[in-house]
C-alpha cells in the first residue's frame, strides 16, 4: 500500500533580519533591519533579493562637521541586493551558504533640515552565513553580508546579523 509523503515546502520562502553594521568613517555603528524574499532552486542553489536599512539617522557629526564647521549630523544608508547563493550542507537540517550577488544603495547625510550629501552606491555584495531548520517550514539564519560601496562612501559596508526564515 503506498502512503503520501508529508508536503514538503515549494522553495520560495520570506524572512526578516536585525543586525550590527560595522562603523564606516566618521558614522557611528548601527543596528540594521531588514527583509528578504528567496527561492531554492534546488538543494545545493539559492537566488535571493534583500532589502537592509542599514543605518536608520546614525550619528554622523564627524562628517557633517568637515563638510559644514560646527554641523551635527545624521546618516542614513538603505540597500536592495540580488545574490546567488550556494548550498554544503553539514546535516539534514543544517547547511552554510556562500553567496555573491549585486547591491544598490541610497545614502543621506542630513544636518537639521538641511541634506549635505546623497547619493547612490552599486556594487557587489558578498554573504558567508549558516542555517538551521528549526522545522521543515521555519528556519533561522546568521551571518554576515559585505556590501562593496563606490563613490562618496568606498569599500565595504559589513552588517553581522541574525535572520528568521518561514518557507511556503
Amino acid at each position: 500500500q503506498d502512503k503520501l509523503s508529508p508536503a514538503k515546502p515549494s522553495g520560495l520562502y520570506v524572512g526578516g533580519q536585525i543586525g550590527q553594521v560595522a562603523s564606516v568613517s566618521g558614522v557611528n555603528s548601527s543596528i540594521s533591519l531588514g527583509g528578504l524574499v528567496g527561492y531554492d532552486i534546488n538543494n545545493t542553489y539559492s537566488v535571493e533579493l534583500d532589502y537592509a536599512a542599514l543605518y536608520r539617522k546614525t550619528n554622523a557629526d564627524a562628517i557633517a562637521s568637515s563638510l559644514s564647521a560646527g554641523s551635527t549630523g545624521t546618516f542614513s544608508l538603505s540597500s536592495i541586493s540580488l545574490v546567488g547563493q550556494y548550498a554544503y550542507h553539514l546535516s539534514e537540517h543544517t547547511k552554510l551558504l556562500g553567496g555573491l550577488g549585486f547591491h544598490n544603495s541610497n545614502y543621506s547625510l542630513d544636518s537639521s533640515s538641511i541634506n549635505l550629501l546623497s547619493g547612490h552606491s552599486s556594487g557587489l555584495v558578498f554573504v558567508l552565513k549558516a542555517e538551521y531548520d528549526v522545522t521543515k517550514y521555519f528556519g533561522l539564519r546568521a551571518g554576515i553580508d559585505s556590501y562593496i560601496m563606490q563613490g562618496a562612501i568606498k569599500g565595504p559596508v559589513t552588517s553581522v546579523g541574525a535572520a528568521a526564515l518561514f518557507k511556503f
